[in-house]
This record gives structure tokens, C-alpha cells and sequence, in this order.
């Protein structure tokens, strides 16, 4: 049928081949497609070897799973993780398992369990993953987990206490129960904690849904070398620090009698807040201290040792106080410019007989449907007043529209009372033994809890723990007793409010405390 000369077709003849070639080619296909009818129409007998897999789930001691598990130790510690799996197949499968623990990429283990010395690690976080590899088929199966090793706790209480010499402490209490307490006079490095303290804050980020991670502490002095103090809570160094003399602008010693900062800046060489020196109220950031935020204020205004409205929602826009030179409460602002300078008052909404013969009692921020209230507690004698200070966000720019008094009521519960928080609504504060609850629309006050009858004095400070949500889990209570006989003077509390009991009861264990935090 085809004649080739020298391996060509000849052109007379291409088109017969090209048409024999496509014949074929159908054909191939037609043949192909026929099979594929026939296997996929015939019935399937069945004849098939299936082997189950033994599928491996690593879990923690617990009973959870140990992927994603972080692992918070004190250095000098030891730490034991030991792991139990488990097969789809077979309870005893860990008899044909092999386990490789890995550190930071470098495999430390071949045992079924790891034993961790921290003290060859270091202070620092270890990322850390176990691979379990099932001998008889071969099939392997990880956890991923990390170990955060600090020079003193990542979660637990985080105390600030003042000596009868009124020289600073800050005491450290793990949440495990069987932990001792850690007194740091100093932070590593050598670094001093100054005299008089004032205050304690301490930040997180959220590592996933259930984890944190405790980044940083601010601690501040009336006095000491360095009076407001950034530290890194791995290894408690100091990262940033404001001297007493040289960080204002304006050449004052730095002396504050008040430190606020913004808890949702998270850098540990950085901080960003207010302070106040001799009633006056000052910007800080980087390492140094702004002039006085309204130095040219025409009544000289003094909001004394602790009267400022710290504004998270506004910060830098506006700063509300009160004014205990004039009696009255002081709002400034620039005009939502921003940099917390301020030209203007807005004097003009206060009437200055509704808190003549007032002093200051507590305050804060709150927001209320579309309202941003800034809330002030005064007491004129035993008689108690609430203010609100009221900006509408539907209105732009926004700016307060009006001071207004909401309550008075005589509440001998909050005389001389202390540690005021304000959270879901409602505020709280301690007297004596007890902690009250109080609405942020009137001054009725119920007993929230008291504590047992031991002989440790009242309660000097207390919070709840570190929560974004203000669903709280645990509270920090101290108390003082000045006439005990012990080293310490000081007891400190923890109550779980999901149990509704104790989880620690420590007697004379700590110096009378300023601050109490507590992260979990």
C-alpha cells in the first residue's frame, strides 16, 4: 500500500498515508474506550485486600494533646515531659514506637519521655517537636510544642510591695501551688528598684486561644535612679528606663507620684503613657519625659498625686482629671490634633459648685452604647458623688458635650476605702476584710467577697487577672498587718471565682503591697 523511496513518502502518496494513520488511530481509541466501558461496568466481586492503618495521637499527662502545648519554666528548674500515644488499633502500640525529641532543629532524645535541664538551655524560648514513628509500618506522626524558660515566672502573680523603709520589692508567685515566692530587690544586670513604689503594669500577646505570652513589666518609684523602669519579663533585664535626672524635657527631676501605660503597647523598649510630677501631667515616650501637657493653663491646675483619666480611646486627643487646687473637674484637649499637647479647656461644661469641697476618690473610661464616658468619684465627707464626663462617637469631631452629676449618697463603705477597678459595669474596692461591688449608674454596693478571719490585717491591694474579655478567672488579694511580730507583714490570697475557693492562703509571706497583677 505504500511505496517508500529512501525512508520518505512520496507526495503523491502523503495523503493516502495521513488518511490510513487517522483509521488506525480511531480504531486504537474505539478499542480503549471499549475496555473502559467494560471494567467500569462489571461487577465488583469484592476480591480486594484492605490493612488498617494504626493511626498515633500524641497526648500530654493530662489527657490533651501535646501539639501546641507551651511550657513556661523557671530557670534552674527541671522539666519532664512525658508523653503517652495512642493507636486506633491497639492500646499497646507504643511497643513498636520510636521517638525522636527535637530542640531548636538538634535531636536531644530518643526515649519515650524528655528530661529538659534548663540551666543548659538558658533563658529564651525552645521551639521543640516530637516525631513518634510506628516500626511496623513505618507510619510516623509529630507534636509541635515549646518551652519558654524565664529568669523568674511567666505566668502567676507579679506583687509590688513596700518594706516599713519603703525600699521595693517585686515578689514573684508561679500559679503551680508547690512553687516558692521570688523577691527581686534588683533586675538582673544589677539595676536597683528605686524607693516609694507607685505602681505595676505587666502586657501580653495572645499565642492562640488559651495561651500568652507575659512580655513585659513596667515598675515605677517616687525615687531611685531610675523612677520608671521597662523590663523584659524572659530575663528581666531592664530594655528601657527614664532617669531621674535628665529624662524631662523641661529639666525637672523626675519624681512622679503617678505612671499610667498603655497596656496595648506590647514593645520592650518602648512605652508610651502619662505621669505625674507635683500635680502636673506630663507625656512619656522612648526614654523621655514631655514638657507639662497645659503649661498654660489660666488656673494653674494641680490634679495631686493620682487624679488623671487616662483615655485609651482618645489617648493624645484629650486628658480628663481633677483639679484638687480648684475643686473641679478639668478636661483639655487640641482640637483631636493628636500628640498630647493641649490648647483648649472645656471648662465651660463644668459647673464649679457641683464639686466645691470635693476631693478625688477614683475614675475611669468606659463606653456606654455610642457614648465614651469618662466616670469621676468624688466624697464631700462620707457623701459620695459620681460625674460623668460624656463624649457622643456619633458626632464628629468628637469632643465632651457635657459633665454631668448622676449620683450622691452617703457610703461609708467607700471612705478611706482602696485599690478601685472598674470592669464589666461595675465597679469594685476594698475595706477592711471585704471587696465590694458597685454599679456605674448609682452608688448602691453589695459585699462581692471576704475573706476569712486569720489575723492578717486588711486588705491594702488586689486585682483581678490580666483579661482583655473581663471574663475573670482568679482574683490577687493582699492584706497588711502593722502590729504582726513577723518578718513579713504582708499575706497574700488567690481565689479562683469558677471553684469559688482558695487557691492560696499565704500568710506573712510579702512587705505591705502597692500592686498586685496576676496572668495566667
Amino acid at each position: 500500500m505504500f511505496q517508500y523511496i529512501q525512508g520518505e513518502i512520496q507526495p503523491n502518496q502523503e495523503s493516502i498515508y495521513h488518511n490510513e494513520m487517522k483509521r488506525i488511530r480511531l480504531n486504537t481509541y474505539i478499542l480503549m474506550l471499549g475496555c473502559l466501558i467494560m471494567t467500569h461496568c462489571s461487577k465488583d466481586k469484592g476480591n480486594y485486600s484492605y490493612t488498617d492503618v494504626n493511626a498515633l495521637t500524641i497526648l500530654r499527662s493530662d489527657g490533651n494533646e501535646l501539639d501546641g502545648t507551651d511550657y513556661d519554666i523557671r530557670l534552674g528548674k527541671e522539666l519532664l515531659i512525658k508523653p503517652t500515644v495512642k493507636g486506633t488499633l491497639r492500646d499497646d502500640s507504643k511497643l513498636s514506637l520510636q521517638y525522636y525529641w527535637i530542640l531548636d532543629k538538634d535531636t536531644v532524645g530518643t526515649k519515650e519521655e524528655l528530661y529538659v535541664n534548663t540551666d543548659e538551655l538558658g533563658v529564651g524560648d525552645k521551639i521543640g517537636k516530637l516525631v513518634v514513628v510506628d516500626k511496623e509500618t513505618s507510619l510516623a506522626q509529630y507534636a509541635s510544642f515549646r518551652i519558654r524558660i524565664t529568669s523568674g515566672i511567666s505566668k502567676g502573680s507579679f506583687i509590688l510591695t513596700e518594706s516599713e523603709d519603703f525600699e521595693t520589692t517585686l515578689v514573684l508567685r508561679d500559679l503551680t501551688a508547690n512553687e516558692d515566692y521570688i523577691y527581686m530587690k534588683q533586675m538582673a544586670g544589677g539595676f536597683e528598684l528605686g524607693k516609694y513604689p507607685l505602681g505595676l503594669e505587666v502586657s501580653y500577646s495572645a499565642t492562640s486561644a488559651t495561651n500568652r505570652e507575659y512580655k513585659r513589666a513596667v515598675i515605677s518609684t517616687k525615687e531611685g535612679a531610675n523612677p520608671i523602669m521597662v523590663v523584659d519579663l524572659k530575663q528581666f533585664l531592664p530594655t528601657l528606663m527614664y532617669p531621674r535626672s535628665g529624662a524631662t524635657l523641661g529639666g525637672e527631676l523626675l519624681e512622679p507620684s503617678y505612671v499610667w501605660c498603655n497596656p496595648r503597647q506590647l514593645q520592650t523598649n518602648n512605652v508610651n503613657g502619662i505621669t505625674l510630677i507635683e500635680g502636673k501631667c506630663y507625656n512619656m515616650a522612648s526614654g523621655l519625659i514631655s514638657n507639662d501637657v497645659y503649661a498654660y493653663d489660666p488656673l494653674d491646675y494641680s490634679f495631686d498625686e493620682s487624679a488623671v483619666c487616662p483615655s485609651l480611646s482618645l489617648n493624645g486627643h484629650y486628658v480628663a482629671g481633677f483639679d484638687k487646687k480648684n475643686e473641679r473637674i478639668r478636661i483639655f484637649g487640641n482640637s483631636l490634633k493628636g500628640g498630647g499637647m493641649f490648647n483648649q479647656n472645656f471648662d465651660h461644661l463644668v459647673d464649679p459648685q457641683s464639686t466645691k469641697g470635693h476631693s478625688f476618690v477614683a475614675n475611669a473610661e468606659m463606653i456606654i452604647g455610642t457614648d465614651l464616658i469618662w466616670q469621676f468619684i468624688t466624697k464631700k465627707g462620707n457623701e459620695m458623688f459620681m460625674h460623668n464626663v460624656v463624649t457622643d462617637l456619633n458626632i464628629y469631631p468628637y469632643q465632651p458635650q457635657k459633665v454631668n452629676t448622676i449620683a450622691s449618697k452617703l457610703v461609708p463603705q467607700m471612705v478611706d476605702a482602696v485599690h478601685f477597678v472598674f470592669s464589666g459595669q461595675f465597679w469594685y474596692f476594698a475595706k477592711g476584710r471585704t471587696i465590694y461591688q458597685c454599679s456605674r449608674s448609682g452608688l448602691d454596693i453589695v459585699p462581692y467577697l471576704t475573706l476569712p478571719e486569720d489575723g492578717s490585717g486588711d486588705i491594702v491591694s488586689w486585682n483581678f487577672d490580666i483579661q482583655a474579655a473581663s471574663n475573670f478567672t482568679k482574683m490577687g488579694i493582699a492584706t497588711y498587718a502593722p502590729s504582726s511580730t513577723k518578718e513579713y507583714k504582708g499575706s497574700y490570697y488567690v481565689y479562683n471565682m469558677v471553684d469559688k475557693k482558695f487557691d492560696q492562703q499565704d500568710l506573712n509571706v510579702i512587705d505591705k503591697a502597692v500592686d498586685v497583677e496576676i496572668g495566667l
